[in-house]
């Protein structure tokens, strides 16, 4: 303690929960997020600060290919591409027309995109594209792509298709579960759905599939950084290290919320944000929403938090709300609109 001199940060950052990472692919070290709403951001440190990279846009699968970035537009047609690693980007469009993009790979030195009813193939880097015909596409589309060695492979309805070469001949290797998007470390290939994953390699896939314990949402993309698996989710990024079966949460710096105040009771952090009251528990190293049935399904903007003896209070500019920890129970409204209710 220094009166101020100097500063540590003993708390992650607090961030919510309702953002999806659509898409997640590493380059060289440095990790691409497609944020539901906040566009593309960056992480040089496996997840645990974010920057902002491209916002102009809701966006969907990413292809990073040396300085060449190339993003899907998820709420309208086209392609955002980059030359210069970010620096000035421009839109693509000679060929594909007004087709709804979902997903982009590298095959054979080409770039393709897929989407609702198309396959795309471009040898320019993105500047012309040939359509390639595919049955089955017309009726439901490609959800993602990846492109490996052993072939080119896309997700429709509820299978995974590869083909090689010329990309005449297509084979059904996986049909079940609905996939969200594909990834490749080491020799498996990896098929993220809802909250669990299934792992196989070719030329058998003898698909294997691993749940992720007390985990409710979904799984959108997977990557590996320096031996370690990490998941895109609708609820964050999770990281696993190399041979352990443990996934901690990596939220810190996506979409953070506003910390309006802070409070504490015993070991438990409290925190009123411009989204609800979080509560930080220490044990478990991890953030969670508020004890009890808390008011508006916990979305009211927190201004201040106050704790008296085993009763927090906080308000919201409006209202003043308390909970007893000693008697756990509900969340009671005190103070409305600047009159008592009891």
């Amino acid at each position: 303690m220094d009166s101020g001199e100097t500063w540590e940060q003993v708390i992650t950052p607090l961030l919510t929960i309702d953002k999806s990472i659509f898409a997640l692919k590493e380059y060289n070290g440095v990790l691409y997020a497609s944020v539901q709403s906040l566009g593309i951001l960056t992480s040089q440190n496996l997840g645990q600060s974010w920057k902002s990279f491209y916002v102009f846009g809701n966006y969907g699968s990413i292809l990073v290919d040396g300085d060449n970035i190339y993003i899907a537009n998820r709420n309208t047609s086209g392609i955002s591409v980059s030359n210069n690693s970010g620096g000035t980007w421009t839109e693509l469009a000679g060929g594909i027309g007004n087709a709804f993009i979902s997903a982009l790979t590298k095959y054979n030195n080409k770039i393709y995109a897929g989407g609702n009813d198309k396959l795309f193939e471009s040898s320019d880097n993105g500047q012309t594209w040939l359509e390639i015909n595919i049955p089955d596409i017309q009726s439901y589309g490609i959800n993602s792509m990846l492109g490996d060695v052993s072939g080119l492979y896309i997700t429709i309805d509820h299978t995974v298709q590869v083909a090689s070469g010329n990309l005449d001949d297509w084979e059904i290797v996986f049909e079940g579960d609905f996939i969200q998007r594909m990834g490749k470390i080491g020799e498996n290939i990896f098929l993220p759905t809802f909250s669990k994953y299934y792992i196989g390699s070719s030329p058998q896939y003898d698909w294997q599939v691993e749940e992720l314990p007390n985990f409710t949402g979904t799984v959108w993309d997977i990557e590996e950084v320096n031996g370690k698996t990490i998941l895109a989710t609708s609820k964050g990024i999770l990281v696993r290290e190399a041979n352990t079966n443990q996934w901690m949460s990596k939220n810190t710096g996506l979409n953070g919320l506003l910390v309006n105040d802070m409070g504490s009771y015993q070991d438990q952090l409290l925190a009123g944000t411009s989204s609800g009251l979080r509560i930080y528990n220490p044990t478990e190293n991890a953030w969670s929403s508020v004890l009890g049935q808390f008011p508006e399904n916990n979305q009211l903007d927190i201004r201040d938090v106050e704790v008296v003896g085993g009763r927090v209070i906080v308000s919201t500019g409006q209202t003043l709300y308390s909970y007893d920890f000693l008697n756990a129970g509900n969340w009671k409204l005190e103070v409305e609109l600047g009159y008592r209710t009891n």
